[in-house]
């Protein structure tokens, strides 16, 4: 009996210390990855700059971007200039600040002496033959590659791959990056990626290092700024160009999609919100957009005004089938809020808290 109880806790203590040792294991291989991710995404620089919010820039040959370790990409010759005439926007705001009189949806606009800049564009800029790129912390790759992808997107599913749809974000906030401001992301794998982080994304771009504030920003019950944006196709190469304010930040090349070569079938604009706690008991604290309800409107909540669809007439329209779409409803709210005349657009307020009294 003594000497099976001892072979019983032999066996215990040998499947104890398998276990420690497998999980150092998986912890070491772990580091490994992470610091190799680090070391291709980091590229040597020509020049670095710091930008006023301590954000480390990085020019780095244009030819020795990320988007070049994919493989799709290895002898792609970069577009530096648009082949087509970019359709500029004719829009009622710019990057300047609106408000709204009586919080009707009519936008009304005032004189400002500055504009809606990336903190770089203070500091300096980057030499002809580089472009900007953000220097990625450890601590930042370790967050994101735990963060669950946006696979619950209407209209996409689990085997959705980069070749079906692009996505741009727009996030703000100390979860994603250290400092409070706004910052603009591209693309996502499967566990979410953001900047250049995605290989795929070809920026040309010497004055916008993707990842970097943009500022000034909105605050509840102060000016409401707005960040013109646009993504089109060339149609002379089928690359996906992105565009702020009139700056052509870079582009998704039409080498790598296969259902985008020519037009999109459906565009989406909204909010996202990447967590292990969503859907779960407790739910993630993540707010999305300025944190505040839809339903509080101009002034409060994050919006999209004005959104333009250019169809094959090469205009720029108001899309004919517009939809709302949302799920933790508890949580985050969507609506498209349109004022008692008739005439005038809807506008798009979206946003949530997160966990709260009704999202426990």
């Amino acid at each position: 009996m003594e000497k099976r109880l001892s072979m019983l806790v032999l066996l215990i203590l040998l499947c104890i210390l398998s276990n420690g040792v497998n999980g150092k294991t998986k912890a070491r291989k772990h580091r490994s990855e992470i610091s190799r991710r680090l070391k291709l995404l980091n590229k040597p620089a020509v020049k670095t700059i710091k930008s006023e919010d301590g954000d480390i820039i990085a020019c780095v040959d244009i030819y020795k971007q990320p988007a070049f370790d994919h493989p799709a990409l290895k002898n792609h010759t970069i577009q530096v200039n648009l082949q087509a005439p970019f359709h500029k926007l004719s829009l009622s705001f710019s990057c300047n600040p609106v408000y709204s009189l009586n919080r009707d949806s009519r936008w009304r606009t005032r004189e400002f002496s500055g504009s809606c800049v990336s903190t770089l564009e203070k500091r300096g800029s980057c030499p002809k033959g580089t472009i900007p790129i953000r220097r990625i912390r450890r601590r930042e790759l370790l967050r994101t590659n735990g963060r669950k992808s946006p696979e619950h997107l209407k209209g996409t599913d689990k085997t959705a791959t980069q070749d079906r749809f692009m996505h741009l974000n727009n996030t703000k906030g100390p979860n994603l990056y250290p400092t409070p401001e706004n910052r603009s992301v591209d693309g996502y794998k499967k566990t979410g990626c953001f900047d250049l982080t995605c290989y795929g994304f070809v920026q040309t771009s010497t004055e916008i290092a993707l990842g970097g504030a943009v500022e000034p920003g909105s605050s509840s019950f102060q000016q409401q700024y707005v960040l013109p944006i646009n993504i089109f196709m060339d149609p002379t190469t089928t690359n996906w160009w992105l565009v702020f304010h009139d700056i052509a930040v870079g582009y998704w090349p039409g080498s790598l999609f296969s259902l985008l070569k020519h037009s999109a079938t459906s565009v989406e604009w909204g909010g996202q919100v990447y967590s292990v706690n969503v859907r779960k008991t407790p739910h993630t604290k993540t707010a999305m957009g300025s944190g505040n309800d839809a339903e509080e409107l101009y002034g409060f909540a994050c919006f999209i005004g004005q959104p333009r669809i250019l169809d094959y007439s090469k205009s720029y329209k108001y899309p004919t089938f517009v939809a709302v779409w949302k799920d933790e409803y508890n949580c985050y709210s969507a609506v498209n809020y349109k004022a008692g005349n008739a005439n005038d657009e809807a506008t798009f307020f979206f946003g949530g808290p997160g966990q709260s009294y009704r999202c426990p």
